[in-house]
């Protein structure tokens, strides 16, 4: 199985352009123009309303700093580096407030109604995936991928891995903190 490493430090950032942040690009497949599926981390600098994206599904977790409240057509979420990821529909009126200044999320939007998940995994945590799913995992502390067959792999800290699987598998992940998404092709 080959994983994909990419280093956050290695995407530049692109600014809002309501001025409220900036989003740093990890993947958009199959092409930037054109994708299916687009994970990006976005630093938060101030309250403000979220783009909106007709059919597309979002998912959004706080990665770092002291959290949101997101607003999704009316209704609070109060978000932080602990919470779970949050799932919703990219069309919805959504916004968010900073209650103790900025923050650094993640974030996975995808097309076509694929389907997707997102999880935090902290301490050791094993899973199942099947065949024709991209399996992509968010270190926020350095975490290890271990395969039930096939060399670990060894995430460091805000870099992610991913790849498509073409057999079913179990992976044990390490991490003190990591974000792991999965996308059914």
């Amino acid at each position: 199985m080959n994983w994909n490493i990419i280093a956050l430090a290695n995407c530049p950032a692109s600014p809002w352009k309501n001025g409220g942040g900036t989003t740093r690009e990890l993947i958009a497949w199959p092409s930037p123009g054109d994708w299916r599926w687009r994970i990006s981390v976005a630093d938060i600098d101030r309250d403000g309303p979220f783009s909106q994206f007709e059919d597309v599904h979002r998912w959004f977790a706080v990665l770092s700093g002291a959290g949101v409240n997101l607003h999704i057509n009316g209704r609070a979420h109060a978000l932080t580096a602990q919470s779970d990821p949050i799932g919703f529909d990219g069309r919805a009126n959504t916004s968010c407030t900073l209650p103790a200044g900025p923050t650094q999320d993640i974030n996975l939007m995808t097309r076509d109604a694929l389907k997707t998940n997102m999880r935090r995994f902290r301490g050791q945590r094993n899973a199942k995936f099947a065949a024709s799913t991209v399996v992509a995992i968010y270190a926020i502390n350095d975490a290890v991928i271990t395969p039930e067959e096939g060399d670990v792999v060894t995430i460091s800290a805000a870099t992610m891995a991913w790849c498509l699987l073409d057999t079913t598998t179990s992976y044990a992940v390490t991490s003190a903190n990591a974000i792991c998404m999965e996308i059914i092709e």
